[in-house]
């Protein structure tokens, strides 16, 4: 039941992590 939960958490963390590395921004919290 959380399965698709922690698929579209997952899917966002990766759109996040992409944009940082094309934008060249270090991660920030």
């Amino acid at each position: 039941m959380v399965g698709w939960i922690m698929s579209i958490f997952w899917g966002m963390d990766m759109v996040i992590l992409a944009s940082y590395k094309e934008q060249g921004i270090p991660q920030q919290l």
